[in-house]
């Protein structure tokens, strides 16, 4: 029920971005291990309220305690499966739910409309232009609002081939949409031509605004307890 009430929420995002069957299918499979965390106290209470009110309605419990057992051993079945489903569902939170939810957010943020972006373990960010004309490869300071060794890959009109790389020691933006690389190093490509340039500083212009490099924070449901520890 909570997968077809969140396709039913996302339908008209995917029918606006022409989103492919195969990227909801993806977006509803990484969203199985949070769904099932989420649910699982709720369910188990009810699972384990009807069990024992049956017992008690068909007379099964009163059966049970004439013929000398103790209520506790009739409670010992239930709580050794809660028991058994608890520790199933804590190794699904620490081992999938963490690095299915970063997939899952980014698949939504796809669906959505907003830009792709992927984040890699050493903390390195990747992030597609909402035009899909360069690809951004950097590592965000929050504290100065800057690029840290940023890699610019722009892409032809077509969006498939690869005609500018840019690296650099620092981005800065100097304007909404207009960014200065420094220590500039580019390499055009044309063609089987390949051309090196080095400059102090280069200016980007038609860049993405600064709000859309900066990192989402780290939610708790994409943390392991570990992660937890160290933050």
């Amino acid at each position: 029920m909570v997968l077809i009430f969140t396709l039913f929420e996302l339908w008209r995002f995917i029918g606006a971005n022409h989103v492919p069957a195969g990227i909801v299918a993806k977006y509803l499979l990484y969203l199985l291990p949070l769904i099932s965390v989420e649910l699982f106290p709720a369910t188990m209470l009810i699972t384990v309220l009807i069990t024992y009110a049956l017992l008690a309605r068909r007379s099964e419990a009163i059966a049970w305690w004439a013929s000398g057992q103790s209520v506790y051993r009739l409670m010992i079945p239930g709580l050794l499966f809660a028991i058994l489903v608890g520790a199933g569902t804590w190794s699904a939170q620490e081992h999938l739910m963490p690095s299915a939810n970063i997939k899952q957010e980014a698949l939504r943020a796809r669906i959505r409309g907003g830009p792709p972006r992927a984040i890699t373990g050493t903390g390195r960010q990747w992030l597609a232009s909402t035009d899909s004309k360069r690809l951004y490869s950097y590592e965000f300071d929050d504290q100065r609002g800057v690029l840290n060794e940023p890699t610019i890959y722009e892409l032809d009109d077509e969006r498939v081939h690869l005609i500018r790389v840019t690296t650099g020691k620092t981005g800065t933006w100097v304007g909404t949409n207009e960014m200065v690389v420094k220590e500039a190093e580019m390499i055009n490509l044309r063609g089987m031509i390949v051309e090196r340039q080095v400059a102090a500083e280069t200016n980007l212009a038609e860049m993405d605004p600064p709000q859309v490099f900066k990192p989402f924070s780290d939610k708790p449901s994409q943390l392991s307890v570990s992660a937890l520890s160290v933050i």
